[in-house]
């Protein structure tokens, strides 16, 4: 949105956008400007519904998905917690699968994690992806 403000200034005064194009020679029927904005998570995340949180281990997934949940009022799905028991046991592959299955059938949360085992299941109902790298 703010790029779109920032192109209709542009615009007006006949200034250069980022890009090095002039503004002013943009047709009005140009796809930049009937094509919906997409929302861009580093300048908002209104409209984020199921965010997923990737990185390392020891990057701080868990602590940014923990507080990113209580910021915007959503549940926290952490994967780790739903893949170790008691003493680093680990749950079987298909118990694993529907823990995290009931998790995110919600429409709204924050998971962090990296397992391989459920990314079929959770990467294509996230909406939005970040990094913790």
């Amino acid at each position: 949105m703010a790029r779109q403000e920032d192109e209709a200034q542009s615009i007006t005064q006949g200034r250069k956008s980022i890009d090095g194009e002039t503004l002013a020679a943009r047709h009005l029927d140009d796809k930049s400007t009937t094509m919906p904005t997409q929302r861009d998570p580093s300048n908002t995340l209104r409209g984020c519904q199921r965010i997923l949180i990737l990185g390392r281990t020891g990057s701080g997934k868990t602590t940014l998905a923990r507080e990113l949940a209580a910021a915007i009022g959503v549940p926290h799905v952490e994967l780790d917690a739903l893949y170790f028991g008691p003493n680093f046991s680990t749950a079987p592959l298909p118990v694993l699968r529907d823990r995290t299955s009931a998790a995110i059938a919600g429409d709204r949360w924050v998971t962090d994690g990296n397992k391989s085992a459920v990314r079929d299941l959770v990467w294509p109902r996230a909406d939005t992806i970040l990094s913790s790298a």
